[in-house]
């Protein structure tokens, strides 16, 4: 097996064999879903609702596996599940509200996600993974007694100047450079581990760094 099919194929198989381990599964990538889902309009119980169901959909159709190679991304799979079953609910809302029965749907949309829509999931994408990577990072530095991710966020997110960091540490301007460089290095790691944990090829691990780049900038992998 291809060494970019291990983590997210054996959790699919699992989740397959055993219902409940659809959670991992889900607990995983639900957010970015969810997030996406609620940008087009649904409310936060129906999001949760339909990425449920997004992921169901997944494992018991086996669509990873059966998957067009050309469009079998991961990201873009659950854009184009997510867009289907998100239509799908709110035709079965407005039919019941007309007294209607339930119209079946196609398993995926024939129309393709606009680019606006696309462009929208890949950055709450990006941004869930680059959070779920900082956290990581964060634990890693917990346990090893260290605090370069806090340096870093205070000068990336908090916009503290690099003089004022070290002041407020009792360590050089310079210490500061290197923390923030050994944390942006932790950071990268986690980022490169997450996605090799859903990429299936080594084609959409490239594809999926140069995504991560594109939003975060050349300097996320160093």
């Amino acid at each position: 097996m291809n060494e970019f099919r291990t983590t997210l194929w054996t959790e699919v198989l699992l989740a397959r064999e055993h219902g409940t381990a659809l959670d991992r599964v889900f607990g995983r990538y639900r957010a970015p879903v969810c997030e996406f889902l609620q940008g087009q309009g649904l409310q936060a119980a129906d999001a949760e609702d339909v990425a449920q169901e997004v992921f169901q959909r997944i494992v018991e159709r086996d669509l990873l596996q059966g998957a067009d190679k050309s469009k079998g991304r991961f990201r873009c799979l659950l854009l184009a599940i997510a867009r289907n079953v998100m239509s799908e609910h709110r035709r079965r809302r407005g039919a019941l509200k007309r007294g209607g029965g339930r119209a079946p749907a196609p398993l995926l949309p024939d129309d393709a996600a606009a680019p606006a829509e696309a462009e929208g999931f890949d950055r709450i994408w990006v941004a869930n993974l680059l959070g779920q990577a900082v956290e990581a990072a964060s634990e890693d530095d917990r346990e090893r007694g260290t605090h370069y991710v806090e340096v870093l966020l205070e000068g990336a997110l908090q916009g503290v100047p690099q003089a004022e960091i070290a002041r407020r540490r009792g360590i050089g301007v310079q210490d500061v450079k290197n923390w923030t460089h050994r944390a942006r290095k932790r950071v990268s790691a986690q980022l490169v581990r997450l996605v090799k944990e859903y990429a299936c090829s080594t084609e959409e691990y490239g594809e999926e760094l140069g995504l991560i780049a594109r939003y975060v900038g050349e300097g996320a992998f160093v």
